[in-house]
């Protein structure tokens, strides 16, 4: 699956409800592998790092995750056009 599917997978999984630990850090490796210093990544690695399903601040829940992940659709939209960076 190419960096862009698992991306748009992994997103929309969130999106969808998902507040598995296991698709956050998936989510978050593929931004570090990938996407690294992608507006998309500034945006979402700190949130996933802190990712902690019911918990409260400093840590980020799954309706805070899916909160930030709508914001930052822009830069989302970007990386689906552009794919990783080289």
């Amino acid at each position: 699956m190419s960096p862009v599917s698992e991306l748009r997978r992994l997103i929309e999984a969130i999106m969808a409800g998902d507040e598995s630990k296991v698709t956050a850090t998936a989510l978050e490796t593929l931004l570090v592998d990938q996407f690294f210093g992608s507006k998309a990544y500034e945006a979402l690695g700190e949130p996933l790092a802190l990712f902690s399903p019911g918990a409260s601040s400093p840590y980020v829940d799954g309706p805070e995750l899916r909160r930030l992940i709508a914001a930052c659709e822009p830069a989302l939209r970007v990386l689906y056009e552009e794919g990783p960076r080289a």
